[in-house]
C-alpha cells in the first residue's frame, strides 16, 4: 500500500503457487465489492481507526477489494509500492504505530502528505493451505497502538475475509458445475431424441423416466402418451410379446434381443429389433428399452430367400446356405427342397443344426466333402 525500497523479487516456486491460489479465488481486477465491506466497517470500528481496506497483491499491482474512509484509486498502486506485499510475507500481523519511523513506509507519499497516515496495522489473508492472498488493514492519521484483543479481531476478520473467498469459489464452483451438468443433460436428451432408435427407460415400478419420438412413432403413439404409460399396462408391447421379454430382463439382469413384427395403431406394419438391458441410476435399477426399425433388412432378406427359393426351383440340384460356428457347430439357414431327396432330411431339419447331415455322408467321401466346404469359404 505504500512506496518501499525493496524490489519485488523474481518469482519462485513459492510465488507461483501463491499466485496460483489468489486466480483460483477469482478476486484480481474484478474491482469493489460490497460483499465486503462489512468486513472492513467491521475492523475499523473494533479498533477505532478511521480507514479499513480489504487488498489483493497480484504479480504486479495491488488490487482493492473492499475500502472504508478513503479513496480506493490511491490504494491501486503497484505491487512494488505496496506495503500490503511486506504483509503477505509473514502469517503473522503487521502493526506500524509511526509511519514515520518506518524506513518502508517514510518517504511514501501518503505518508507525507496532508492528511498524513500515520498508523498502519494488518493482518495476512492466509488460506487453509497456507498461501498468503492479501491483507486486512486499518490506517489512521495519527500515531497510536492497538491492543492485543483489538489485533486479535482483526485476525479473525481476515479469516473470515479468507473463509467468504472460499463460500464464493465453491458457489462459483457449483454454479459451473452444474452449468456442464445441465448441458450434458440437455446433449444427452439431442442425442436420445434424434437418435434412429426407439429409446425408453422405466423405473422400478415401470413408471417411464424417459422415451424419445423416435419410439413414439414406432409403435403409433405420442411422446406424451408413452411417458404417462407404465411399462406394465401399454397394450402394444404384451400384445407382441415384447413386454414378456422386458420381465424376463429386469428379473434377471441379462441384456436380451429379439426381433418382432409390430403392426401399430396407424396401421403400419414393422419389423422391430428390440433391445432390454438394466442399468443402475440415482432412480434404481431400471429398464432401457432399445428399439431398431429392420424392416427394411426384413424385407430384403425376404426377397432373397424368394429369389433363392425360385432359383432352387429350376435347377436340378440342391442348393443351400451353409454356416459353420467357432465351436464347430453348423447349419443350413437356406437348403432347397431336393436335400430331402439326396439325404432323407426337409429343409427344416437342418435349419438350427446340419451336423448330423455328415453322419449321411459315405466315409470315403467325407473327406472330399468337408474340403469343398472349406474351400468355398
Amino acid at each position: 500500500m505504500f512506496a518501499k525500497d525493496i524490489a519485488v523479487q523474481g518469482m519462485g516456486d513459492d510465488e507461483r503457487r501463491r499466485l496460483d491460489a489468489l486466480l483460483s479465488y477469482r478476486v484480481v481486477g474484478a474491482g469493489l465489492e460490497l460483499e465486503f465491506d462489512g468486513l472492513t466497517v467491521l475492523a475499523a470500528r473494533l479498533c477505532g481507526t478511521p480507514m479499513a481496506a480489504i487488498t489483493f497483491i497480484g504479480p504486479e499491482a495491488q488490487w482493492v477489494k473492499s475500502v472504508v474512509g478513503l479513496d480506493a484509486r490511491t490504494l491501486e498502486v503497484p505491487r512494488t509500492d505496496a506495503s500490503c506485499d511486506t504483509t503477505i510475507r509473514s502469517s503473522d500481523p503487521w502493526v506500524v504505530t509511526d509511519t514515520r519511523s518506518e524506513p518502508l513506509l517514510a518517504q511514501h507519499p501518503v505518508v507525507r502528505g496532508e492528511p498524513p497516515v500515520r498508523f498502519y496495522a494488518a493482518a495476512p489473508l492466509v488460506t487453509p493451505d497456507g498461501q498468503v492472498l492479501g491483507a486486512l488493514c486499518v490506517l489512521d492519521t495519527r500515531p497510536r497502538q492497538i491492543t492485543d484483543e483489538q489485533r486479535q479481531s482483526l485476525v479473525i476478520l481476515a479469516r473470515q475475509a479468507v473463509t467468504e473467498l472460499q463460500l464464493r469459489r465453491c458457489n462459483a464452483e457449483l454454479r459451473e458445475c452444474q452449468s456442464e451438468l445441465q448441458a450434458e443433460r440437455n446433449f444427452t436428451e439431442q442425442m436420445r431424441e434424434n437418435s434412429p432408435l426407439g429409446i425408453a427407460i422405466y423405473d422400478e415400478k415401470g413408471d417411464c423416466i424417459s422415451a424419445n419420438s423416435t419410439l413414439a412413432l414406432q409403435l403409433g403413439a405420442t411422446r406424451a402418451q408413452l411417458l404417462a404409460q407404465n411399462f406394465h399396462r401399454i397394450p402394444p408391447l404384451r400384445t407382441h410379446g415384447i413386454y414378456r421379454r422386458g420381465v424376463d430382463t429386469r428379473r434377471t439382469g441379462k441384456p436380451s434381443t429379439e426381433a418382432y413384427f409390430y403392426r401399430s395403431s396407424f396401421g403400419a406394419e414393422i419389423w422391430l429389433l428390440v433391445h432390454f438391458s438394466v442399468v443402475t441410476m440415482p432412480q434404481g435399477r431400471c429398464l432401457v428399452l432399445r428399439t431398431e426399425d429392420i424392416t427394411q433388412v426384413k424385407r430384403q432378406e425376404h426377397e432373397r430367400w424368394a429369389l433363392l427359393h425360385n432359383l432352387a426351383q429350376q435347377v436340378p440340384g440342391m442348393i443351400f446356405q451353409y454356416r459353420v460356428y467357432p465351436d464347430g457347430r453348423s447349419l443350413m439357414p437356406f437348403a432347397s427342397e431336393r436335400i430331402h431327396d439326396l439325404f432323407g432330411v426337409s429343409p427344416e431339419d437342418v435349419r438350427h443344426d446340419s451336423s448330423h447331415l455328415q453322419q449321411l455322408i459315405h466315409p470315403d467321401d467325407r473327406p472330399g466333402y468337408q474340403a469343398s466346404v472349406q474351400r468355398s469359404f
